[in-house]
């Protein structure tokens, strides 16, 4: 005799909504970070603080050439894109903890009505 385990198809729609919001927090987060261009004489690269303290470095970027900023500021946000990116894939230990926070809340909220008379 087999066992059955089903799953709601509204848990994974709220769990696929979990992620996309915790992916999109996550996301414009890493935008306060900071920038620093550093030259020496074997080379030149960047690196980017992210706002959980993880290091990007420029050689380490995964869509795009490196493109070094002039006068040490970068001109245009898709020069600043791919640190944001490599980022948020860097920080996905977080996102996925935020999704399943996330998740729970959800559910709890669904499952209990809190009224104040």
């Amino acid at each position: 005799m087999k066992k059955e385990i089903s799953i709601k198809k509204t848990l994974i729609i709220k769990i696929l909504k979990s992620f996309i919001i915790s992916l999109l927090i996550f996301f414009i987060l890493e935008h306060f970070g900071e920038f620093n261009y550093k030259e020496y004489f074997w080379g030149k690269y960047v690196v980017y603080n992210t706002f959980t303290s993880n290091d990007i470095y420029s050689d380490n970027l995964l869509l795009s050439d490196i493109k070094y900023p002039v006068n040490g500021y970068f001109e245009t946000y898709s020069e600043k894109f791919p640190y944001y990116f490599q980022a948020t894939i860097e920080d996905m230990l977080y996102i996925f903890a935020l999704t399943i926070i996330l998740t729970l809340i959800i559910t709890f909220n669904e499952k209990f009505k809190f009224k104040v008379n």
